[in-house]
């Protein structure tokens, strides 16, 4: 396939596909790198991610199923978020020349626990709350992990963004 001026050339027929490609810059936080690439607004983000393996010259060893596509909005924090492999492009509001990282979705995490010890565990940072705490009560062996919750610690913060603690805290339910 090839495309030139809103024209794409599949098998020698001329299709106008102006519509439905979108232009995405990617970025590869890691090597500090920036690829713009084409793609298909009806692609799934699962076959997106696999064709950016593909085509960009990715120098490092990596396991290509720990890494997703995440929007990053550096105004508003709280606005970004990872793609969902599950999804088409079009799912999500990108526009041409929207950024896009590729990058590791697993992070570890340091956990202060009700008695004080401080555990370190490797999470995916493209769960949602829900499901990490899930994950983070089963690794402890904790059966209702309904009944805790994440809460930001300040006072031990080391000032690594790569390892945040947390502090699992036990939510107790007024009737």
């Amino acid at each position: 396939m090839v495309t030139n001026n809103g024209l794409t050339t599949i098998n020698g027929d001329n299709h106008n596909m102006s519509g439905h490609m979108i232009t995405l810059n990617i970025h590869i936080p890691r090597d500090s790198s920036v690829h713009s690439m084409q793609f298909d607004v009806q692609m799934l983000i699962s076959d997106l991610i696999h064709n950016i393996q593909q085509y960009l010259p990715l120098t490092f060893d990596h396991d290509s199923s720990e890494y997703g596509l995440f929007v990053n909005d550096t105004q508003h924090s709280t606005r970004s978020y990872w793609l969902d492999p599950t999804k088409i492009l079009n799912y999500y509001l990108l526009k041409n020349g929207d950024h896009i990282e590729y990058k590791n979705r697993y992070r570890p995490l340091k956990i202060r626990l009700l008695d004080g010890t401080v555990k370190t565990i490797l999470i995916d940072d493209s769960l949602i709350v829900a499901q990490l705490m899930v994950y983070i009560c089963t690794k402890f062996g904790i059966a209702n992990y309904d009944e805790y919750s994440l809460v930001y610690d300040v006072d031990s913060d080391d000032g690594n963004n790569n390892t945040k603690t947390a502090t699992l805290l036990r939510v107790i339910h007024y009737t």
